[in-house]
């Protein structure tokens, strides 16, 4: 038995778990709400999450970046709450998933001050976890710039990673920063897992190689559809540790001759049609993966852990989707079109 991990309560927890935030059900009849009101009474009853609403703020109407604060802080309470069942290098491992958290207020408040804005309004809208984050993000958000906030960051796991990123073009600055983020991210996620027991690491890097390959085909396409980013950046930017996409092949993407040949090696490496029919290749990768997710949540080892993190972060984003098609008062019927599905039999390639 795994002295680090208590599977059975694990298994339980998660079970009870999934009749909340990760019920589809409930989703498809949010999406029969007419206005954001109810759509603010429908998360608070059906989801049971009105203390969550009603501790943010007195009569609050939901928008789309209300309802992602909010959500996003109920699943730092999740990762919380798991952690208390592991120890060791388990609790360890576990723990980095909240470092896309901190990331993620990072990132706004860099994109804040690269515009030359208050920082300090902000505090309101962070989503860290206050119990586990050791981040100064008082002294932060006093940055009067670019340079203070990376030099404010000294002493944290962040400051090597950053300080190296230089540059006046803000703009340019601002995005070599965010992808540093977000390969500390993964590099850290993967160190930590290969202090995990040999069944539980290789089940770890099987859901989170996967998801690597789909983060990398869409980093790859945009970066050659949209941006003048020469092949070698688009390389140093792609994650490593992917299932399928290894190095030779992210290569072979990477300095493919034109997107044609970009979108044929996407699907046939991924074996999925990711560039069908569906020109938003974001969600088609998500609905990739979820599917693949699917798979997963019979899985005895840390696996079982992972799919309830991604599967809350899909509810997460169908909850969003579909409070923002009530706000803008689209046709019921569209309102499929933004949310991630399974992905159909026939754009699964075997």
């Amino acid at each position: 038995m795994n002295p680090y991990m208590a599977y059975y309560a694990v298994n339980t927890k998660i079970s009870a778990k999934k009749r909340n935030a990760v019920n589809e059900t409930k989703l498809s009849s949010m999406m029969e709400c007419d206005t954001i009101d109810q759509v603010t009474d429908f998360i608070k009853t059906k989801y049971g999450l009105a203390g969550l609403i009603s501790d943010a703020r007195s009569n609050v109407r939901l928008f789309r970046d209300d309802v992602e604060m909010l959500l996003t802080r109920y699943m730092v309470h999740e990762v919380e709450e798991m952690l208390h069942y592991f120890s060791g290098p388990y609790k360890d491992f576990l723990r980095v998933f909240l470092m896309k958290f901190e990331i993620a207020d990072l990132v706004m408040m860099l994109r804040i001050i690269s515009r030359k804005e208050e920082v300090t309004g902000i505090r309101d809208h962070l989503v860290h976890s206050a119990a586990y984050s050791r981040l100064p993000f008082d002294k932060l958000a006093d940055s009067k710039s670019t340079d203070g906030f990376i030099e404010n960051l000294k002493g944290t796991p962040y400051y090597t990673s950053l300080k190296t990123v230089t540059g006046n073009d803000e703009v340019k600055r601002g995005f070599d920063l965010e992808m540093k983020l977000q390969l500390l991210f993964y590099k850290t996620l993967m160190k930590k897992a290969a202090k995990l027991d040999k069944k539980d690491f290789c089940s770890a890097m099987e859901i989170i190689g996967t998801r690597i390959d789909c983060l990398n085909v869409q980093w790859i396409y945009r970066a050659r559809a949209y941006y003048d980013i020469s092949p070698e950046e688009i390389l140093i930017y792609s994650l490593q540790g992917g299932r399928r996409l290894k190095t030779n092949i992210l290569k072979r993407l990477v300095y493919s001759k034109d997107m044609d040949e970009l979108r044929q090696l996407s699907n046939r490496h991924m074996r999925f049609r990711i560039f069908g029919s569906d020109a938003d290749i974001r969600k088609n990768l998500d609905d990739f993966f979820y599917t693949y997710l699917e798979g997963r949540k019979k899985d005895t080892s840390i696996g079982k852990v992972l799919w309830y993190f991604f599967t809350l972060d899909k509810a997460i984003k169908n909850l969003v989707a579909v409070t923002e098609s009530i706000r803008y008062k689209l046709p019921r019927k569209e309102m499929g079109k933004y949310l991630i599905h399974k992905a159909k039999r026939a754009e699964v390639m075997h």
